[in-house]
């Protein structure tokens, strides 16, 4: 798992506990926008899933969180076919390394 700690805490700047509550809420938006995803599976709808896996990619990327950013980069590029072979696999691969992200940027943010 990595992330662009520069990045994080050139956003963190003075203010490391704000920055450390904007993870905390990307953590949680984001799970929830997982579970967006399983619907549009469920619905098969195609564009919706790549519309909440390309907002996760946009917010993983300005929180500097490099291995979601490049996970959700690479699952852009997947065929819905493949997503709906392996989709459940998928979300809950998303939601381990969205979780995993978060501990690492707030690990970040308070040494």
């Amino acid at each position: 798992m990595r992330i662009n700690e520069e990045h994080l805490l050139a956003l963190a700047g003075d203010d490391r506990e704000l920055v450390a509550e904007v993870v905390t809420d990307f953590r949680d938006v984001s799970l929830g926008l997982v579970g967006q995803m399983k619907a549009a599976l469920c619905e098969k709808n195609e564009d919706g899933l790549k519309v909440f896996l390309h907002q996760l990619k946009g917010s993983s990327g300005t929180l500097g969180m490099v291995t979601l950013f490049e996970t959700c980069r690479d699952l852009e590029l997947e065929n819905f076919d493949s997503w709906e072979k392996q989709g459940d696999e998928r979300c809950e691969n998303l939601e381990v390394e969205i979780r995993e992200s978060a501990q690492l940027a707030l690990n970040c943010l308070v040494r």
